[in-house]
């Protein structure tokens, strides 16, 4: 069962990666960087939470990053 959630995860973020690298160039510069914010969420907390359940140190130490990442090295995680 938790297998198939991770195996979900996986897909749903590789969906949102796809559908945002199609829609980015139509979206305002605010949004664009808002988009990134929010990938960029996702891999941290995705390192947060994997650091936790093998109980190693965190790379992250809060939620998302205080610079926003080019959108390549956000999505990179997924892709």
């Amino acid at each position: 069962m938790l297998v198939n959630a991770f195996k979900y995860k996986q897909w749903a973020n590789q969906e949102m990666v796809n559908f945002g690298l199609k829609q980015i160039d139509k979206l305002s510069p605010n949004d664009a960087t808002f988009f990134i914010r929010i990938l960029n969420h996702t891999a941290v907390v995705d390192s947060l939470f994997i650091s936790r359940i093998k109980g190693v140190s965190e790379y992250f130490s809060a939620d998302n990053t205080l610079e926003t990442p080019p959108l390549t090295e956000s999505q990179s995680v997924y892709v």
